[in-house]
């Protein structure tokens, strides 16, 4: 870290605060991205795609969390696999390229979300990919891909699985008898039917394509951005007059790193990308969310916002 102040810091290097790093600093500002875990990238359970299984429940690849007993699952406490490093989960999945059909997005917006809409998501479907597919790959595959669906420079490689199975043409056949139509390009805002899923892998090399590997070689040439690995987020710090004035206006965050507590301070923007687990449990640590449970843990309320850290599904 070579200071203690940035535009910009962004706690989590993960799908979203990678990529969103590095837009930030090709716009010349000065970013710092906080990072629990560490750079994992040159593994090799990570980069050949047919040993994912092996970072499961790796505890430095992996914060393999459980969620609470779940009554209607005989009360089982269910596994919850979230990437630990940089890339996140994206060093962590399956490699499974696949979107929701068109009205899933539109739905978001008849929910108030304005601009989260299919046409818009698409634009940023295609900047973050390049799908590389060879004609006698498509044809072994029932694929027919629409170019106009797809990026052809993004950061991210995709292509058709590198492997096919002697039954999976025979089993899309097979439902197409049944009634099944075959989808040629599942991507395209429709994913009614069967297809054949597009995987995030590099078919020249045949290893994983993450944002880890996708945005890391783009930072070499962006001096203004800074990752910190090892940095474990304990709170976002906010401005004392603002607390006290009605609207809370985040000025930092504080971190432990090699057994000491820091405090790095941002003059634009905090932005919290720690996943769907990790980002409610900081904003709580931060004091916000339900002023209930903050008080039960001995944490002061800065904005009582009960949904925090609620309702999610799995």
């Amino acid at each position: 870290m070579t200071s203690t102040s940035y535009d910009y810091i962004i706690v989590g290097a993960g799908t979203a605060g990678l990529s969103l790093a590095v837009r930030l600093a090709q716009s010349e500002a000065s970013v710092l991205v906080l990072e629990a875990g560490v750079d994992t990238t040159a593994v090799q359970e990570i980069q050949v795609p047919g040993l994912f299984i092996k970072n499961i429940g790796h505890p430095d690849r992996d914060w393999a969390f459980f969620s609470k007993p779940q009554a209607h699952a005989n009360n089982r406490e269910v596994f919850l696999p979230r990437g630990k490093g940089i890339g996140g989960s994206s060093t962590l999945n399956f490699m499974q390229w696949n979107r929701a059909s068109s009205w899933e997005y539109d739905a978001m917006e008849s929910f108030g979300m304005e601009g989260w809409n299919w046409k818009n998501m698409l634009h940023y479907f295609k900047k973050s990919e390049i799908v590389i597919a060879s004609n006698d790959l498509q044809e072994a595959t029932m694929l027919k891909l629409d170019p106009s669906a797809h990026g052809t420079s993004g950061p991210i490689i995709v292509s058709p699985p590198t492997q096919i199975s002697d039954v999976h043409l025979p089993f899309l056949k097979g439902f197409e008898e049944l009634g099944f139509p075959v989808n040629q390009d599942s991507s395209d805002g429709d994913n009614l039917g069967t297809w054949t899923g597009l995987v995030s892998i590099d078919p020249a090399k045949v290893t994983r394509s993450s944002c880890a590997s996708a945005y890391l070689t783009v930072k070499t040439s962006l001096s203004r951005l800074e990752i910190l690995t090892g940095a474990q987020v304990m709170r976002i710090a906010f401005a004392e007059d603002s607390v006290t004035g009605g609207l809370a206006v985040a000025e930092g965050v504080e971190f432990t790193r090699d057994g000491t507590t820091q405090m790095v301070t941002a003059s634009k923007e905090v932005i919290v990308c720690a996943g769907a687990y990790q980002t409610p449990q900081i904003l709580e640590l931060s004091g916000i969310g339900d002023k209930h449970l903050l008080n039960e843990h001995g944490i002061e309320t800065v904005v009582d916002l009960p949904g925090v850290g609620r309702n999610l599904r799995t």
